[in-house]
């Protein structure tokens, strides 16, 4: 959907929740919604789960220290069928580019190598 239709329908749901869970929130929206990112961190979220169609720095840029930033590391392309030598650049990427969480982008195929998913570990020890 589009940032007016988000804005003009589901802000004011997503405001009701807010208030009503009273605590820290992450938010997890599949796809490409760079061109909402400003209106998720104007709302209030305490985190935004993001996938890899949304460019690490560009999302960083975006949210600008606003919210935390978890994700983006692809599962289909890097984590199912990649080598971890793909998932380790993905991880490096995402750190390099200040993604506060670094984690799958959705729910981890479970045929996913355990090789790949050591990877995210080996990126992340290197440190941010």
């Amino acid at each position: 959907m589009s940032p007016k239709t988000y804005e003009e329908f589901l802000v004011p749901v997503h405001r009701e929740m807010l208030a009503r869970i009273g605590g820290p929130t992450i938010l997890h929206v599949c796809g490409n919604c760079a061109d909402r990112l400003d209106i998720f961190a104007e709302e209030g979220y305490d985190g935004y789960h993001f996938e890899w169609q949304v460019d690490a720095k560009e999302a960083v840029r975006i949210v600008g220290g606003r919210m935390s930033l978890v994700g983006n590391i692809n599962n289909p392309q890097a984590l199912l069928r990649g080598t971890p030598e793909d998932v380790y650049k993905q991880a490096r990427y995402s750190i390099q580019a200040g993604v506060d969480v670094l984690a799958p982008e959705c729910a981890i195929p479970l045929q996913t190598p355990v090789a790949n998913l050591k990877a995210i570990v080996e990126a992340a020890e290197e440190g941010y």
